[in-house]
Formats: structure tokens, sequence, C-alpha cells
């Protein structure tokens, strides 16, 4: 399991929030559409001890991934702002 600790946000160079990685953290970057989904879902990854970054949609999460490394990126099949 991985340690928890107080998490404090950053910045990347895009200026999008980002959390600094803990010792033993996975980088998650969560991307949902659905803000009300993606607080809870960020909420519980958070509890568990990774650090996540949210996209709201898929324009925004390939501007994170071309300027961070992520573990791992849970989506929906398809969004709203993908149809």
């Amino acid at each position: 399991m991985y340690p928890q600790q107080q998490l404090q946000l950053g910045t990347d160079s895009s200026g999008s929030s980002v959390e600094p990685l803990g010792k033993w953290q996975m980088r998650v970057l969560l991307v949902e559409d659905e803000e009300t989904l993606a607080g809870t879902i960020r909420r519980g990854l958070r509890r568990e001890g990774m650090a996540v970054d949210l996209a709201l949609d898929g324009g925004r999460a390939l501007e994170k991934v071309a300027i961070n490394d992520y573990d791992v990126s849970p989506t929906t099949h398809r969004s709203a702002s993908s149809c």
C-alpha cells in the first residue's frame, strides 16, 4: 500500500495543477468530463495515496500527457466532448 500524506498542489508548464509524488506514489491522469464523478474518483484515489491530475476533456488530457509522465490513466469509453 502507498503511504498516506498531505499533498500540496503545484503547477506544470501549462499552468495546470499537478500533485507532487511521494516516495511510493503512482501518478494518475484521470480523464472524466463529469465533474462530480471526477471529484469522487479523485478523492478515492488520493485516499489510496496516489497523486491524481484531472483532465475534463481529451484535449486537456493530451496537453498533460505531453508534459508529464503518468503510471495509469483511467478514462470513460466515450465522453460527451468526443461525440
